[in-house]
């Protein structure tokens, strides 16, 4: 047989593995399952810094037995619309996972873009700024703001804290801990940034096959692997907690050399109990204020309605519950009276200690 005949065959079986063994998981339901963070291929994009990030510009939208997500990108990848002039508004900008990006509602609804129409509503001109990603933990999102954010001066910075961030900043480390201090891993080697450069590659008739989402399923396990245990000295939980307090530390430092204010939100969760976030009360003594919402009893009692049934995600009623406990702690304050101001503020208005709440009456000392 000649060499192309070889070639030929080899080509004509590989085939024939691949039909039938498609076949096979199709009929048996395998591989149904969409691949994480890459179900919208024109939305997300590998990501050297930050292991994926989103494309800028970018409309997409998808949908569940459960909710129709529409997503709009404005020109520096954030979900929103176009940000205006600086210092044009008091800003405020929010870190945080999929629960502040607004996974599972419309452009127009997830809590950020609430809570500037409530602003709006009382005849107050905000702008606040959606930097939620889905599937960052503190890692990243630290990292986005520090890198990138930063220059864009916000009056507010709001940190989004979910309870599964602490696991993602094992899983999605971009940090390791080194003599007390944070130290750079490097992105690129992480598999998921790996499967995402593949996923911008490969035509969409290969990414449909089940094969392929087993593969890149198999490419995503081996990523919450992808760190030595000693790395975190086998105590996961412990070690992300501490990455977290360390990179608040770092933005309570920023905050002081930009002027801007720091907040802390422990974002309510389906199944939580109400006192889960107890281990932020560490923030107290460093007088980084908190806003505990996941503790206000509604959550629990009103939680077929706040929360998507089989998805552990807010609804558009949640995210509407969500934004008003967040207005209801900054809101009635004069806080958010224009850029330029807050160094004249009276001391009234500093940041205090121990002003943990759960959003019941106005805050002290949300900006300086």
């Amino acid at each position: 047989m000649t060499w192309a005949g070889r070639a030929a065959l080899v080509v004509v079986s590989t085939l024939s593995v691949v039909t039938l063994t498609e076949g096979l998981l199709r009929y048996l339901g395998i591989g149904q399952t969409g691949l994480e963070t890459w179900h919208t291929r024109n939305l997300y994009r590998p990501d050297p810094d930050l292991i994926y990030s989103l494309h800028p510009n970018a409309t997409e939208t998808w949908s569940t037995e459960e909710f129709v997500e529409q997503v709009h990108t404005n020109a520096i990848g954030l979900r929103g619309g176009e940000l205006l002039d600086s210092g044009a508004r008091p800003r405020i900008l929010i870190l945080g996972d999929s629960q502040t990006f607004g996974h599972g509602v419309r452009n127009e609804a997830p809590y950020p873009r609430r809570l500037q129409t409530l602003f709006e509503a009382r005849g107050r001109a905000v702008e606040v700024i959606n930097a939620g990603m889905q599937g960052y933990g503190s890692d990243q999102s630290y990292k986005l703001f520090a890198t990138r954010l930063r220059g864009l001066e916000p009056d507010l910075v709001i940190f989004a804290h979910y309870w599964n961030d602490i696991y993602d900043n094992v899983s999605k480390a971009l940090y390791l801990i080194e003599d007390g201090g944070l130290v750079e891993l490097d992105a690129t080697g992480h598999p998921i940034y790996r499967l995402g450069w593949l996923h911008e590659i490969l035509p969409v008739a290969i990414l449909e096959l089940r094969i392929t989402r087993i593969l890149f399923g198999a490419l995503i396990t081996v990523g919450n692997e992808w760190l030595d245990a000693s790395a975190y000295e086998n105590r996961p939980q412990r070690w992300g907690r501490k990455k977290l307090f360390l990179q608040l530390k770092e933005l309570e430092r920023m905050s002081r050399e930009d002027d801007f204010g720091l907040l802390v939100l422990a974002v309510p969760y389906r199944d939580g109990e109400p006192d889960h976030y107890r281990y932020l009360r560490h923030l107290e003594r460093s007088g980084i204020p908190v806003l505990d919402a996941h503790s206000h009893p509604q959550w629990e009692s009103r939680k077929g309605k706040f929360f998507y049934g089989k998805d552990d995600h807010l609804t558009e009623q949640g995210h509407r519950r969500l934004a008003r406990q967040l207005y209801d702690f900054i809101g009635p304050s004069d806080l958010l009276a224009g850029r330029g101001s807050r160094a004249t503020k009276s001391q009234s208005t500093q940041p205090q200690a121990g002003s943990t709440r759960q959003g019941s009456g106005a805050p002290t000392g949300i900006l300086p």
